[in-house]
């Protein structure tokens, strides 16, 4: 039942089909104030308090959804329809995420039917890749979908799993296939672990088949003479040739031992299956991947030839993730992860930069115990690299990063809280290969009083 229109808003009575013009300039006007509440409130920003009208009211919302949407069907308006066609997208599924239980079980059923279709945009012909066209918001809430709707079961994670599949990047905001992979980390592991589980599984099964479909398109377009292939065309030829792979992730018949030499695989593919782990899983399956996906990168991160070198963003995903976990996983296992770059330390850049963003996540998470079992495990290795001097390659790098040097301090910092009084001894250890730095560091965080 929808609350009754206030009096300023009245003409929205009319029918949208009907809908003139002036009509639509002023549904526009108002339609930008859902549009801002509706941003806001995906975003978790507090500024969405100043739209308590909506706030209060997801029956007005949802009215005004069904009225935008009537406009968009039917005004020839251009401009009205740039400035209001990912409403309904953003607006349902703030709705079902934050009102589910003030919904109908109609107006949950509407709310579905726009997300999944706003979702699925970029499974069609002509899609163009852009920020906040409201198809990241209906991805974020498909997981709360397939709770409330499990018979959606198969267009949800297969609108997740080919939007993992997905290399297009969204300008310099991210990856699109980071709208399923925050989906799934955030929602999908706690409200169904096996879905996400085979969602996990699938990608590192399909992905490969998906990518080497993907060049024999290409070379067949090629002998054509067309230098263009879309995603939907994959897709497409993906969904024929692989169905039967694909209905095993959807039915949850994926297991570990479908998958071969997984440490084989492009980096790319394991980086974005090692995102989707969750940083504290005790589960044995994501403790095997992670370890073989670890281990991976570490023979080609450490390695000494100029071919086996790692893309930035790969390598720099990578490592954010592999500190995140480490930092979260009980102490007792953090070894058991960090072992490949332990056993395989070398005078390398990957080194000095694996330093350097733990400092940076453990600014984030403060996990003081964890980070300090992290540092000592390093500690013979970064001496034994002294003992020769700084003459190689990235050796005063990594001594400098391991010491907190190498890092970006805010210029008023004078403390850090994972440096504390009986951490000075730390800085105090007898070794002359860099002492120097120790006192220098000492100094800037005026540890020493």
């Amino acid at each position: 039942m929808f609350l009754p229109l206030p009096p300023f808003l009245k003409y929205r009575s009319l029918y949208p089909s009907t809908l003139g013009h002036h009509a639509t300039s002023i549904l526009g006007h108002y339609a930008a104030l859902i549009t801002i509440w509706a941003s806001y409130k995906m975003e978790n920003n507090e500024l969405y308090k100043k739209y308590d009208y909506y706030d209060n009211n997801p029956g007005i919302v949802l009215q005004e959804v069904k009225e935008i949407i009537g406009g968009l069907n039917s005004t020839e308006d251009k401009q009205f329809y740039i400035f209001n066609y990912t409403i309904p997208g953003h607006a349902c599924s703030v709705l079902i995420r934050d009102y589910s239980e003030k919904l109908s079980q109609d107006e949950k059923l509407f709310c579905k039917d726009i997300i999944l279709e706003v979702a699925s945009l970029s499974i069609r012909e002509n899609y163009s890749y852009q920020i906040s066209d409201g198809v990241e918001s209906a991805i974020s809430v498909l997981p709360i979908l397939l709770k409330d709707f499990p018979e959606e079961k198969e267009v949800i994670k297969t609108i997740l799993l080919l939007t993992l599949f997905d290399p297009h990047n969204i300008g310099m905001y991210c990856e699109f296939a980071d709208y399923s992979k925050k989906a799934i980390l955030n929602h999908l592991w706690s409200i169904n672990f096996d879905d996400a589980q085979s969602i996990l599984l699938g990608y590192l099964l399909l992905k490969p088949k998906y990518e080497e479909l993907r060049s024999e398109l290409r070379k067949k377009n090629y002998k054509k003479n067309i230098y263009e292939l879309h995603e939907n065309q994959v897709i497409k030829a993906f969904l024929k040739k692989y169905n039967t792979d694909l209905q095993k992730v959807i039915n949850n018949k994926v297991t570990i031992e479908d998958l071969n030499a997984v440490q084989n695989l492009e980096l790319y593919v394991l980086k974005t299956a090692f995102e989707l782990i969750p940083l504290k899983s005790d589960n044995i399956e994501h403790k095997k991947l992670a370890q073989l996906i670890i281990s991976a990168f570490a023979k080609d991160l450490l390695s000494e030839k100029r071919e086996d070198k790692v893309d930035y963003k790969v390598r720099h995903d990578f490592f954010e993730k592999l500190t995140s976990i480490i930092l979260n996983v009980s102490e007792q296992d953090i070894l058991d992860y960090l072992k490949p770059f332990i056993d395989g330390f070398n005078r390398s850049e990957a080194i000095a930069e694996l330093f350097k963003v733990f400092i940076l996540v453990e600014d984030k998470l403060a996990a003081y115990n964890k980070f300090w079992r992290t540092w000592n495990l390093f500690y013979s290795k970064v001496v034994e690299i002294c003992k020769n001097g700084d003459k190689y390659w990235y050796t005063q790098e990594i001594i400098k990063s391991y010491l907190f040097a190498q890092t970006m301090w805010k210029e008023e910092a004078t403390e850090w809280h994972t440096l504390k009084e009986n951490n000075k001894m730390f800085f105090k250890k007898n070794n002359r290969g860099y002492r120097a730095l120790s006192f220098r560091l000492i100094f800037n965080f005026k540890i020493i009083k």
